[in-house]
Protein backbone atom coordinates (compact mmCIF):
# COMPACT_ATOMS: atom_id res chain seq x y z
CA UNK A 1 0.00 0.00 0.00
CA UNK A 2 2.66 2.49 0.74
CA UNK A 3 4.30 2.16 -2.92
CA UNK A 4 0.44 3.24 -4.42
CA UNK A 5 0.74 6.56 -1.92
CA UNK A 6 3.84 8.39 -3.48
CA UNK A 7 2.38 7.36 -7.45
CA UNK A 8 -0.95 9.02 -6.18
CA UNK A 9 0.72 11.93 -5.17
CA UNK A 10 2.88 12.37 -7.58
CA UNK A 11 0.20 12.11 -9.99
CA UNK A 12 -2.71 14.36 -8.13
CA UNK A 13 0.39 17.19 -7.87
CA UNK A 14 0.42 16.49 -12.25
CA UNK A 15 -3.11 16.78 -12.39
CA UNK A 16 -2.99 19.90 -10.33
CA UNK A 17 -0.08 21.73 -11.92
CA UNK A 18 -2.11 20.09 -15.52
CA UNK A 19 -5.34 22.33 -14.31
CA UNK A 20 -3.15 25.40 -13.43
CA UNK A 21 -1.56 25.76 -16.96
CA UNK A 22 -4.75 25.34 -18.27
CA UNK A 23 -6.04 28.05 -16.13
CA UNK A 24 -3.27 30.28 -17.50
CA UNK A 25 -3.96 29.37 -21.10
CA UNK A 26 -7.35 30.57 -21.04
CA UNK A 27 -6.53 33.58 -19.40
CA UNK A 28 -3.99 34.29 -21.66
CA UNK A 29 -6.62 33.54 -24.46
CA UNK A 30 -9.34 35.82 -23.14
CA UNK A 31 -6.88 38.46 -22.12
CA UNK A 32 -5.71 38.09 -26.16
CA UNK A 33 -9.50 38.19 -27.20
CA UNK A 34 -9.98 41.71 -25.19
CA UNK A 35 -7.32 42.91 -26.68
CA UNK A 36 -8.01 42.64 -30.43
CA UNK A 37 -11.44 43.65 -29.26
CA UNK A 38 -10.50 46.40 -27.75
CA UNK A 39 -8.35 47.41 -30.81
CA UNK A 40 -10.87 46.68 -33.28
CA UNK A 41 -13.20 49.19 -31.30
CA UNK A 42 -10.37 52.06 -31.51
CA UNK A 43 -9.48 51.27 -34.56
CA UNK A 44 -13.22 51.80 -36.66
CA UNK A 45 -13.68 54.47 -34.30
CA UNK A 46 -11.36 56.31 -35.45
CA UNK A 47 -12.38 55.58 -39.17
CA UNK A 48 -15.72 56.47 -38.64
CA UNK A 49 -15.05 59.59 -37.25
CA UNK A 50 -12.41 60.39 -40.26
CA UNK A 51 -15.58 59.24 -42.31
CA UNK A 52 -18.22 61.45 -40.20
CA UNK A 53 -15.71 64.55 -40.35
CA UNK A 54 -15.02 63.71 -44.84
CA UNK A 55 -19.29 63.04 -45.10
CA UNK A 56 -19.59 66.00 -43.56
CA UNK A 57 -18.19 68.20 -45.33
CA UNK A 58 -19.10 66.95 -48.51
CA UNK A 59 -22.82 67.26 -47.52
CA UNK A 60 -21.47 70.93 -46.30
CA UNK A 61 -20.03 71.44 -49.71
CA UNK A 62 -23.02 69.66 -51.89
CA UNK A 63 -25.97 71.64 -50.10
CA UNK A 64 -23.82 75.14 -50.75
CA UNK A 65 -22.99 74.01 -54.38
CA UNK A 66 -27.03 73.25 -54.89
CA UNK A 67 -27.59 76.38 -52.85
CA UNK A 68 -25.97 79.05 -55.37
CA UNK A 69 -27.63 76.47 -58.61
CA UNK A 70 -30.92 77.10 -57.00
CA UNK A 71 -30.88 81.28 -56.00
CA UNK A 72 -30.88 80.66 -51.93
CA UNK A 73 -28.36 78.79 -49.77
CA UNK A 74 -31.14 77.44 -47.36
CA UNK A 75 -32.45 75.65 -50.77
CA UNK A 76 -29.03 73.68 -51.32
CA UNK A 77 -29.31 72.25 -46.73
CA UNK A 78 -32.99 71.80 -47.80
CA UNK A 79 -32.47 69.74 -50.85
CA UNK A 80 -29.89 68.33 -48.39
CA UNK A 81 -32.26 67.45 -45.99
CA UNK A 82 -34.79 66.13 -47.94
CA UNK A 83 -32.28 63.67 -49.27
CA UNK A 84 -31.11 62.45 -46.41
CA UNK A 85 -34.86 61.51 -44.90
CA UNK A 86 -35.47 59.89 -48.01
CA UNK A 87 -32.51 57.51 -47.47
CA UNK A 88 -33.29 57.28 -43.95
CA UNK A 89 -36.72 55.99 -44.65
CA UNK A 90 -35.16 53.58 -46.99
CA UNK A 91 -33.01 52.28 -44.78
CA UNK A 92 -35.14 51.73 -41.80
CA UNK A 93 -38.33 49.92 -44.49
CA UNK A 94 -35.48 47.44 -45.64
CA UNK A 95 -32.80 46.86 -42.26
CA UNK A 96 -33.71 43.95 -41.35
CA UNK A 97 -33.38 42.58 -45.30
CA UNK A 98 -30.19 44.54 -45.80
CA UNK A 99 -28.60 44.62 -42.55
CA UNK A 100 -29.85 42.44 -39.91
CA UNK A 101 -29.65 39.36 -41.28
CA UNK A 102 -26.07 39.86 -42.83
CA UNK A 103 -24.78 41.29 -39.73
CA UNK A 104 -25.90 38.43 -37.32
CA UNK A 105 -24.89 35.56 -40.37
CA UNK A 106 -20.80 37.24 -39.78
CA UNK A 107 -21.28 37.36 -36.27
CA UNK A 108 -22.45 33.68 -35.92
CA UNK A 109 -19.90 32.79 -38.47
CA UNK A 110 -17.06 34.63 -36.86
CA UNK A 111 -17.68 32.82 -33.68
CA UNK A 112 -18.05 29.35 -34.88
CA UNK A 113 -14.30 30.15 -36.80
CA UNK A 114 -13.57 30.96 -33.34
CA UNK A 115 -14.53 27.73 -31.81
CA UNK A 116 -12.97 25.94 -34.42
CA UNK A 117 -9.51 27.39 -34.22
CA UNK A 118 -9.36 26.68 -30.16
CA UNK A 119 -11.12 22.34 -30.94
CA UNK A 120 -7.83 22.07 -33.53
Amino acid sequence: MEQEQPGVETLFRKIVSYLEIKLELLKLKTIEKIAEVVSLIISSAIILLILFLFISMLNITLALWIGSLLGKTLYGFLVMTCFYLLVGIIFYKSRKKLFDKPVKDLIIKQILSDLDEDEN
